[in-house]
């Protein structure tokens, strides 16, 4: 197997012509200044709010589809390599669509309760 897949080379390039795009702010008070700032990263988020933080989306999103990921015939899609590409790179919705979708399946505490007591 590859150290990388070309999954994770196709989730970063789908979203490069709009993370590359600036915003900006003029801020006249300070000497007629602007301010310009590219799109939000999962990484961005992490160290803006901190891993973990509430209101944040952050790593884990990306470690649950390296660890979950899989192709039809059950081989692992993502590489651990790739996990800080998914963070930087891929576009941060898609990201946290396919790891919402994916920890849905992941069984309650009351699930796991009810297969030891049979």
């Amino acid at each position: 197997m590859s150290e990388t897949s070309r999954l994770a080379d196709i989730a970063s390039a789908e979203w490069a012509s709009e993370r590359v795009k600036l915003d900006s702010l003029a801020v006249p008070e300070w000497q007629n200044t602007t301010i310009y700032w590219s799109a939000w990263t999962l990484g961005d988020f992490d160290a803006a709010f901190g891993p973990g933080a509430p209101a944040a989306v952050n790593a884990k999103s990306c470690r649950i589809i390296v660890t979950k990921a899989l192709n039809a015939q059950g081989k692992r899609l993502f590489v651990p390599l790739e996990e800080e590409q998914l963070l930087n790179t891929a576009r941060p919705v898609l990201v946290q669509r396919l790891a919402a979708a994916i920890l849905k399946t992941m069984p309650k505490a009351d699930d796991q309760d009810a297969v030891a007591k049979n």
